[in-house]
This record gives structure tokens, C-alpha cells and sequence, in this order.
């Protein structure tokens, strides 16, 4: 016997109908919805890591001031996350060859080969550049 509602349509010979998986949507959704963006998150992540070039033996010194992640950590050093490939390799040539006259680079560049240059620069390009926090007057 019908109940008056709409409860009739629901239910019929032992079987849930559209109606109510459409009347649980509110509640499942937002689950599904959580459970692809995770999956979808883990499966991305490896690919993401393996983009990135290994780490250069002679990150250390470059780190120092201008972050493992090219990011600076000291004021009047340039970020250097995401730079295009070809310009840091330059930059870091003239560095390192003195065409670029900055006793201060040159002196922490130091005797380095072309590959280990190629490494620092493929390494600082590959990185993200990330949002700056503005210092509070």
C-alpha cells in the first residue's frame, strides 16, 4: 500500500531504483569525488618526481643562498627556480670563466666542469617556481 510519498517508485521487487541512488548522491558524491582526486594524486606523483633531474652533486653551495629548490634564502638573491635551461647554463658559464665579473659567484662556482654546470642548471630549471611571502611592515 502506498504511503502517499514518493516512497513507492524507491523500492519495487527487492531492488533500489534511480530514484534513490539519485536521493544518496548528496551523501556518496562527495566520497567519489575524495577517493579519485587521492588515487588520481597518488598515480601523478611518481610521474611528477621523475621529471625532475637528479640532484647535482654541487647543489650544496648554490643552496646556500639561493635554496635547494631555487627559491632564495637570503635577501638580494635571485630566485632561480624555473629559469629557462639555456640562460643559467650561460650565466653559470660566464660565472665561472669571469665573463661575468661577480667575484662572489665566481668564487663559490669555483672549478667546476661543463657537466657539473649542465647538471645545476637542467636541476634549477626543472624546479617550480613557488609564491613569495611579502614581508609585513
Amino acid at each position: 500500500m502506498r504511503s502517499g510519498g514518493w516512497d513507492w517508485l524507491l523500492y519495487r521487487a527487492g531492488h533500489w531504483t534511480l530514484l534513490e541512488s539519485v536521493a544518496l548522491m548528496p551523501v556518496c558524491f562527495p566520497m567519489q569525488l575524495l577517493l579519485i582526486a587521492a588515487l588520481g594524486l597518488t598515480c601523478a606523483t611518481p610521474a611528477l618526481a621523475a621529471d625532475l633531474p637528479p640532484k647535482p652533486v654541487r647543489l650544496g653551495l648554490c643552496a646556500a643562498c639561493h635554496g635547494e629548490t631555487g627559491m632564495a634564502q637570503i635577501p638580494g638573491a635571485p630566485n632561480l627556480a624555473g629559469q629557462r635551461l639555456d640562460y643559467l647554463r650561460k650565466a653559470l658559464q660566464e660565472y665561472r670563466d669571469g665573463t661575468r665579473n661577480v667575484p662572489l659567484m665566481r668564487a663559490a662556482i669555483g672549478p667546476v666542469s661543463d657537466a657539473e654546470l649542465d647538471q645545476l642548471a637542467r636541476w634549477y630549471s626543472a624546479q617550480a617556481p613557488q609564491p613569495q611571502a611579502h614581508a609585513q611592515p
